[in-house]
C-alpha cells in the first residue's frame, strides 16, 4: 500500500530476517507478480492477505486470486499478515495445473498431504532442509515433474508421495531417511552413502541391513530371488513390476501388498514363510497357479484377489483363510481343498467374478470339527457343491 510517497507492506527479507512491517520509498519499488519486492537496499517477498490464507498454527489454508500466469513461477510467502508460515496445508495447491516451478521459504517444517497432487504442470519444486514431514499423496499426478531432490532431515516417505509421478526419473534421497514407503519410482534412485537405506547395482533398494526390500524397479524382467537376508518386502516394493518369476526365501515374515498388480506368474514360496499377508498378490493377472509350504498359516484379506488362479495347493498346516482372499480369483479352478487345520474361513474368500463363467463346481471341506456353513458361504456360488471330507 503506498501512501505519501512510502511503500507499507507486511513482508519478509530474502535473508530470512522476519519483519512485521517494512516501509520504503515507493519510488524504488519494483514489484513483480509472485509477491517478491525489490527495493534499491534489499529483497522482499510479502503477503497480500486476501491471496493467501494462513490459520493461527501457521498453515498455508488456501490461495486464490491469482492469474495463471502468475501461478506458473509460485514463490510461497515466509509471512501472510504477520503470521509466519510453517506449513503448507493439505491439498492447498491440489489441482493447479499453471504451477511450473514452486520455491518453498525456509520457515516451512510441513507440506500436507495431497499438497500438489495433481499439478499436472509442475516440472520443479525447491524443498527447504526445514522441511521434515511430506504427507501422503503429496505429489501424486505430478505427471511432468522429472527430478526431485528429498531435503536432508526426511525420516520418512509416507505411501504415495510419488503415485502416477509418470516422468520422474531421478530422486534423490537424503541421509535421514529411515523410511521409504513409496515403489512407483520409474528410474534412478540416488541415496546418500550415509543413508539407512541404500540401493543395489541394479537399482533395487534395501534398508542398510538388507532386511527389507524396499523398491524393485518397475522396468526389470525375468526371474528374481529375494535375498536370504530379507525379512519384509515393503508395500508396492513389486508394484507393476514385469518379472515374472520371484523366489521367497524362508526369512520372509511380512509380504503385504508387494507385488500388485506385477506381472509375475510362477512364485516359489519356501518352506518357513508363515503368513502371505494382505493384498501380496492381488491384482496379479498372470498369476495362474499357486502351490504353498505347509509352514503358511496365514492366508490373509484379499491375499491373492483378482489373479486368474486354475490350480492350487493349500497344504495342512494353514489355519486361516482372511476376507476376499480368493475373491474374483477362482473362475478357471474347478476344485479346491480346503485343509483339516484350518478353523477361519473369511466372508468372500472365495467370491467369483460375475463378469466370467466360474468353473468352480466343489469345495472339499476337511476344516476340523466345523461344520459345512449353510446357504452359499464365503462368497461362493449356490451351484458350487461343498463336501465334508472324511476324516
Amino acid at each position: 500500500m503506498k501512501t505519501n510517497g512510502i511503500y507499507k507492506f507486511t513482508a519478509v527479507a530474502i535473508t530470512g530476517d522476519i519483519l512485521k512491517e517494512q516501509e520504503v520509498d515507493a519510488a524504488s519499488v519494483v514489484e513483480d507478480t509472485n509477491n517478491l519486492i525489490v527495493t534499491e537496499k534489499e529483497n522482499y517477498w510479502y503477503s497480500r492477505g486476501d491471496y493467501w490464507g494462513v490459520n493461527e498454527e501457521g498453515i498455508l489454508t488456501y490461495v486464490q486470486g491469482f492469474t495463471d500466469e502468475e501461478m506458473k513461477n509460485l514463490i510461497v510467502p515466509m509471512v501472510v499478515e504477520g503470521e509466519l508460515i510453517t506449513g503448507l496445508g493439505n491439498n492447498v495447491f491440489k489441482d493447479e495445473t499453471a504451477i511450473n516451478t514452486v520455491t518453498i521459504p525456509n520457515s516451512v517444517t510441513t507440506i500436507g498431504e495431497g499438497c500438489f497432487s495433481g499439478c499436472t504442470g509442475l516440472t520443479s519444486i525447491s524443498i527447504p532442509n526445514s522441511v521434515t514431514t511430506i504427507g501422503n499423496n503429496c505429489f501424486n499426478g505430478c505427471t511432468s515433474l522429472a527430478s526431485i531432490t528429498i531435503p536432508e532431515g526426511i525420516t520418512i516417505l509416507e505411501e504415495g508421495v510419488f503415485y502416477n509421478c509418470t516422468s520422474l526419473n531421478e530422486i534423490n534421497l537424503p541421509s535421514t531417511l529411515t523410511a521409504f514407503n513409496h515403489t512407483e519410482l520409474i528410474g534412478n534412485i540416488n541415496i546418500n552413502e550415509n543413508n539407512s537405506v541404500f540401493s543395489s547395482q541394479d537399482g533395487i533398494v534395501f534398508n542398510k541391513d538388507k532386511t527389507e526390500l524396499i523398491y524393485f524397479p518397475k522396468i526389470k524382467e525375468g526371474s528374481y530371488i529375494v535375498p536370504e537376508s530379507v525379512v519384509t518386502l515393503s508395500k508396492r516394493s513389486f508394484y507393476r513390476t514385469n518379472i515374472s518369476e520371484v523366489t521367497l526365501q524362508k526369512n520372509v515374515r511380512t509380504i503385504e501388498e508387494a507385488f500388485m498388480y506385477s506381472k509375475i506368474s510362477t512364485i516359489n514360496i519356501e518352506e518357513g514363510i508363515e503368513t502371505i499377508g494382505g493384498g501380496a498378490f492381488s491384482y496379479c493377472y498372470n498369476l495362474t497357479s499357486i502351490s504353498l509350504p505347509s509352514s503358511v498359516k496365514r492366508i490373509e484379506g484379499a491375499a491373492f484377489n483378482n489373479c486368474r488362479i486354475n490350480n492350487i495347493t493349500l497344504q495342512e498346516g494353514l489355519e486361516s483363510i482372511g476376507d476376499s482372499a480368493f475373491e474374483w480369483s477362482l473362475n478357471d479352478l474347478e476344485n479346491i481343498t480346503i485343509p483339516n487345520s484350518v478353523t477361519y474361513i473369511g466372508e468372500n474368500a472365495f467370491d467369483r467374478n460375475p463378469n466370467y463363467d466360474s468353473k468352480l463346481k466343489n469345495i472339499y471341506f476337511a476344516a476340523g470339527d466345523n461344520p459345512i456353513p449353510e446357504g452359499a458361504p464365503w462368497g461362493a456360488s449356490s451351484t458350487v457343491n461343498i463336501e465334508k471330507l472324511t476324516q
